[in-house]
């Protein structure tokens, strides 16, 4: 992420911060939604996780959807290379992107129509 991006991140921390009132958060651990690691894990170190979690900046927490959504593309890409050896580079980005992206918005913005490549 850049210096710029990430400086307006923490203003916008900053200002969040400073404009909202404080309000405690309650954990149920039976809520009928949560997520499957939580059933499985002990609720000692669930709670080390939470508090960890809440100790982390909105610039952190950004930094690390922005990482995920790397490690995603560079798997999609990595699949793509394992089914199409011997590929361009090029192709290995537009059949990664083809898999997140509809086919209407490859062709027009790619120029490049999945369904003729495969």
């Amino acid at each position: 992420m850049s210096l710029q991006v990430r400086s307006e991140f923490r203003n916008a921390e900053q200002r969040w911060a400073t404009e909202r009132p404080l309000r405690a958060i309650t954990v149920v651990s039976e809520m009928p939604h949560e997520p499957d690691f939580v059933r499985d894990t002990d609720p000692k170190a669930l709670k080390v996780f939470y508090d960890i979690q809440r100790s982390r900046s909105m610039s952190q927490k950004v930094d690390d959807v922005f990482e995920l959504s790397e490690w995603m593309i560079q798997l999609a890409e990595a699949g793509v290379r394992l089914r199409h050896p011997g590929i361009s580079e090029r192709e290995v980005f537009l059949r990664a992107a083809a898999l997140r992206i509809p086919r209407e918005l490859m062709i027009r913005a790619y120029g490049w129509d999945p369904e003729e490549h495969v």
